[in-house]
């Protein structure tokens, strides 16, 4: 075993036990990479730097069930890219949503533009939480907390079809229920 390898599991290892020096020098040691792959994909600096701090929260949170196969390196910047990746999905996604009810550029919205956006957020709200128990945990984690469908499998212990096939159920009973509205 090299030394270079040594350090990586010894730093993982001390890491997944919460060791407070640990997390302090993964941090320091990762931080600007992780801050450059996420802006190598979105392309603002301070957005890059919230989502590598991101990527930090979120593998403190899980770090006891990491699983790293390559590097730590690795490991934090395919978060890294994922947490990008997440990110522009969901600013489309509010861009799109926005779009069906915003007035023509230039334009101040009205209070009548306002009642409506608020309108559908409200009814987005009312059907998402109406949808069957499972399926809103698991539509939940994925928009509200980020959560990759592997992630959410993992965390509840189901196959990652099963998280598929939830999401899509959610995703239809939207579709009909905004439609129907």
């Amino acid at each position: 075993m090299t030394v270079q390898n040594h350090y990586q599991e010894t730093i993982i290892e001390r890491f997944k036990a919460g060791e407070h020096e640990a997390v302090k020098q993964v941090f320091y040691d990762y931080y600007p990479m992780l801050c450059e792959a996420a802006y190598r994909i979105i392309q603002d600096r301070d957005t890059a730097e919230d989502l590598a701090q991101n990527v930090f929260i979120k593998s403190w949170r899980k770090r006891e069930q990491i699983i790293i196969k390559k590097s730590l390196a690795a490991y934090l910047r395919r978060m890294a890219i994922n947490e990008a990746l997440y990110y522009l999905r969901r600013k489309s996604h509010r861009e799109q949503l926005q779009k069906l009810h915003l007035p023509t550029p230039g334009v101040e919205p009205t209070p009548h533009d306002h009642m409506v956006r608020e309108e559908v957020a409200e009814r987005i709200d009312d059907v998402v939480e109406d949808l069957p128990p499972r399926c809103k945990t698991i539509f939940l984690l994925n928009r509200e907390d980020g959560l990759s469908y592997r992630e959410i499998a993992d965390r509840l212990q189901i196959k990652t079809k099963t998280v598929e096939n939830q999401i899509a159920k959610a995703l239809r009973i939207l579709r009909h229920q905004i439609q129907a509205a």
